[in-house]
């Protein structure tokens, strides 16, 4: 699951909820939601991607 807003969390904490990997791309924003976190972070929608298969062990 990724998501750009932190105020539209309710899939990334379902994902969390679940024990999905999550990925929030920040684009300069803090995170502001406190009951819950994202697995990862990125900062543009490649890097969520080259985070997502690192994690997964996929050399790229």
């Amino acid at each position: 699951m990724v998501r750009t807003a932190p105020a539209e969390g309710g899939d990334l904490a379902g994902a969390v909820a679940i024990g999905a990997r999550s990925v929030w791309i920040h684009r300069g924003q803090e995170w502001t939601a406190l009951d819950f976190a994202t697995t990862l972070v990125a900062a543009t929608a490649a890097e969520a991607i080259r985070l997502v298969l690192a994690a997964d062990g996929v050399a790229f």
